[in-house]
């Protein structure tokens, strides 16, 4: 379970003395105990940099993998390194580039000292097996979160008062879009109207409001929000979030866990959905010692619909409106190509769908349709780019 660590640090003359750290459990109990903040050296490289990625870069180790999100939950940059060890989340768009999430496995060596890293006035710190999530702490005054309530904002002007978002993001079905600032520990939501109008985010009211209006997925009136309490939000706000990276690392290494191994050993690949939903699921990637990198596109895929072709390329198959596609992926450069589409026969008994499919030799593979026939598809090979 992920528990939240908050601490007085008392300092006198420079120095840091051991203070009463209490730690609150997602189940509400509450235990003491005593505690020194041990920053590491990623982290005081980071504090330094006031938080800035492009200023902390030349001090951090070297990175290994930069992603791009773009999924309808979440759309920061992840940064990797140290073979997927540490990871900083950073936020996007030409006015983004603030380091908003330190996540740190410690198991690793350089990073065991988070285990004992407890939250001070300027983070908040979150342990949950061996992951630790650093968020920095920048919360609005009363008089500056009072006029936030009292009034909707389009982006621009949320952007003016607080500065670029952690991420955006969006309600698949309802539609409604989403702003977050975790430093602030503030969400805002609104309507998928131009210019959208966005509003403070507060899931317990605006389920609340829901249920007596006998809604689904509206907001309600913003004057409704005046009763809000900036502490209770903004905690609530970055648990949540500290709580959902926690979650996405431990299904990612649920699906290398569960993978299949390349021949060589060199990689292992497996099934993430993140999202969810039918269309959002990942297939991810790693190479010994290296970061995962995971890959869009595999449209209702399941762990029988992929395989490994060879020692560096991968056959999997996605389901879509007009038929079932097989397509390869390069586990080196991630380079993907359509290998064979199967087309909905409906009007067919049975249906021409793909009911299994295996590999017949390093660049073939084959895959059989419900009216019993057999199709081979050669593959042409990729040509091999200098490996990383």
């Amino acid at each position: 379970m992920v528990r939240v660590i908050a601490a007085l640090v008392v300092i006198v003359a420079g120095h840091t003395f051991p203070a009463i750290a209490k730690t609150r459990h997602a189940g509400g109990k509450k235990r003491s105990a005593v505690a020194t903040t041990q920053e590491s050296a990623v982290l005081k490289t980071v504090i330094a940099a006031r938080w800035q990625f492009a200023a902390a870069r030349p001090s951090l180790p070297p990175v290994q993998l930069v992603h791009k999100e773009a999924l309808e939950i979440q759309d920061f940059i992840e940064y990797a390194f140290d073979g997927g060890a540490l990871w900083l989340y950073v936020s996007p768009g030409p006015a983004g580039g603030d380091i908003f999430a330190l996540l740190v496995n410690t198991r690793g060596p350089r990073y065991a000292s988070f285990r004992q890293l407890v939250s001070t006035e300027h983070y908040t710190t979150y342990h949950d097996g061996p992951y630790a999530v650093v968020l920095p702490l920048r919360p609005v005054s009363k008089q500056v979160f009072d006029k936030l309530k009292a009034k909707q904002r389009t982006a621009d002007e949320l952007q003016q008062q607080l500065g670029a978002p952690s991420y955006s993001w969006h309600i698949h079905g309802v539609g409604l879009l989403g702003l977050t600032y975790v430093p602030q520990g503030l969400s805002f939501i609104g309507e998928p109207t131009a210019p959208v109008a966005y509003q403070l985010h507060a899931a317990a009211a605006e389920e609340e409001w829901n249920k007596r209006q006998d809604a689904d997925g509206g907001l309600p009136p913003f004057q409704s929000l005046a009763h809000l309490d900036y502490l209770g939000l903004q905690s609530e706000c970055r648990d949540a979030f500290a709580k959902e990276l926690v979650s996405q690392r431990e299904q990612f290494d649920q699906a290398l866990a569960h993978g299949k191994r390349s021949p060589d050993g060199r990689f292992v690949v497996g099934m993430a959905n993140i999202e969810g939903l039918g269309y959002s699921g990942e297939l991810v990637i790693q190479e010994t010692g290296k970061p995962e990198r995971r890959y869009t596109g595999a449209w209702f895929t399941h762990d029988k619909d992929y395989l490994w072709l060879n020692s560096r390329v991968i056959v999997f198959k996605t389901y879509g409106a007009e038929g079932e596609d097989f397509y390869t992926i390069d586990a080196v450069t991630g380079t993907r190509k359509l290998a064979a589409h199967v087309p909905h026969e409906m009007e067919r008994s049975p249906s021409r769908h793909a009911t299994q499919f295996g590999i017949s030799g390093p660049q073939r593979f084959w895959y059989k349709t419900a009216d019993g026939e057999m199709h081979e598809v050669n593959v042409e090979s990729l040509k091999p780019r200098a490996e990383r």
